[in-house]
């Protein structure tokens, strides 16, 4: 039972951000065109290919910190990596038109202004993953990983619903709402990494 119950941190950890999402798709297919559903789903699409980049990095990063509890490793990675995501980003913003041609013809040009209105998920998704398993993972922080998650998807789900029953959603607050959601996840794991570290 002890093992469950240790086992099931991990698992409403994992399961509760894809509950989240659900949720948001599922108002999303409530609420706008279906032109503006696909402009949604191909803008995501691109933004969760260049999320995928960042998992090698967590997947060899997580053990590394686990056996050496070199933190200072990942203090400068972050900070080696300001540059990197500012290039990317603004090439990712640059280039929206080409990538929505490519991916979806003329038919999905729009779709490059909500990828530009996604952007900002891209630096701060990297750090996002950054704080969450390869450092308050390997402190053994699993149940305050776990909260953060929580918090950042409550925030999104009252924040859709209200917005939903007021008639004021769009794509435009959609992607803001998206963004503030990635927003809170991250200013929650920094708080709890202070907390974590005594500062």
């Amino acid at each position: 039972l002890r093992e469950l119950k240790d086992s099931a941190v991990y698992c409403v950890s994992n399961v509760s951000s894809s509950l989240f999402s659900g949720f948001t798709t599922i108002i999303i297919g409530l609420t706008l065109s279906n032109t503006h559903i696909a402009f949604w789903s191909l803008a995501l699409t691109t933004i969760v290919a260049v999320q995928s980049l960042y998992t090698p990095i967590a997947n060899s990063l997580y053990p590394h910190m686990l056996n050496s509890r070199d933190f200072g490793f990942a203090r400068k990675l972050a900070l080696f990596a300001v540059p990197a995501l500012a290039i990317g980003t603004a090439a990712y913003c640059l280039l929206a038109e080409q990538i929505m041609h490519v991916l979806g013809g003329n038919e999905y040009l729009g779709a490059a202004h909500v990828m530009r209105m996604l952007a900002p998920l891209l630096p701060i998704s990297f750090y996002v993953m950054l704080i969450g398993w390869p450092v308050l993972g390997a402190m053994g922080r699993v149940r305050t990983l776990t909260l953060t998650t929580l918090v950042s998807g409550v925030f999104s789900v009252i924040s859709m619903l209200t917005l939903y029953l007021s008639g004021m959603l769009t794509l435009d607050i959609i992607c803001i709402v998206r963004c503030g959601m990635e927003v809170v996840l991250l200013f929650t794991r920094v708080v709890a990494l202070r907390g974590v570290l005594g500062l």
